[in-house]
């Protein structure tokens, strides 16, 4: 795969490809390396002053993600907690998917709440996880309540991991909510509840086909699961992204990091020729 520039176009050809950048958040502006965030600021300021719009796609509740937003100066749609909504701006209202619920949020709180065999748990609900390293506290579970169509779960004892637990509230939910309307994953430490039929792929595919039909979009990321092909996204990683992410990407930069974000960015030209061919 070619990794070399293919040189700074003139900026009115540049506005003439109307093209719509999102990037993910956490692996991709954030964490995993990413020290050129100076870099990457002054980059966007550029792609913006070319017409460009740029947004982000990430897991994270709009509570989490719209200091990012504002930071990098984002222009463009913002879609959240794995595809269940998305603004179409910083401003605009919260649009939701149809297949997503507006209260799961609520609906696990209560249920955890309520159930019996999680009576010995202390049931925080929050934003402050500085409580999970308390070691004071025996039992835990802490939920995020940042969080509205999706329900994010935190199992502690005495504030450390501990896997049997984390099982028996795993267990517990699968139970009582209804697995045609949910997905209940164990990841990193905590429990994720989204919805079934719902995810920040398919969510940016539905934008991209209603709001942006005659826009070249492109997707930034280090890790994503794309359970089929999409013809309107071309979709690019860096050096350290997933291998079973890097198999759905148009385009690979060689460097890891900021430094492989900034590599991508460049060479947005050279990657809908990619796509094209």
């Amino acid at each position: 795969m070619n990794h070399q520039s293919s040189g700074k176009q003139p900026r009115a050809q540049k506005r003439k490809l109307n093209k719509v950048i999102f990037f993910d958040i956490d692996g991709t502006l954030v964490g995993n390396g990413t020290n050129k965030q100076k870099a990457i600021k002054k980059r966007i300021f550029e792609l913006k002053k070319d017409g460009l719009i740029l947004g982000i796609n990430t897991n994270r509740p709009w509570l989490e993600t719209k200091n990012i937003y504002k930071n990098f100066s984002f222009n463009g749609p913002v879609i959240c907690e794995d595809g269940s909504y998305y603004l179409l701006n910083s401003k605009a209202r919260a649009i939701i998917l149809s297949k997503a619920d507006p209260n799961l949020r609520h609906k696990t709180v209560r249920l955890i709440k309520h159930n019996k065999k999680l009576a010995n748990y202390k049931v925080i609900v929050g934003n402050n996880k500085k409580i999970l390293l308390d070691k004071k506290i025996n039992n835990l579970i802490f939920i995020t309540s940042s969080r509205r169509c999706t329900a994010s779960i935190y199992v502690r004892l005495f504030g450390i991991v501990n896997q049997k637990a984390t099982r028996q509230v795993l267990s517990i939910l699968k139970k009582e909510l209804p697995n045609t309307r949910v997905e209940i994953v164990p990841r990193n430490g905590k429990i994720i509840i989204s919805n079934s039929g719902v995810d920040k792929i398919s969510t940016l595919a539905y934008l991209a086909k209603k709001h942006f039909k005659s826009n070249q979009v492109i997707m930034i990321s280090n890790d994503e699961n794309i359970k089929k092909n999409f013809s309107n996204i071309s979709f690019c990683g860096i050096k350290d992204s997933s291998q079973t992410y890097k198999n759905k990407c148009s385009y690979i930069s060689h460097k890891k990091g900021g430094h492989g974000l900034i590599d991508i960015i460049n060479n947005d030209e050279q990657i809908l020729m990619k796509r094209g061919k």
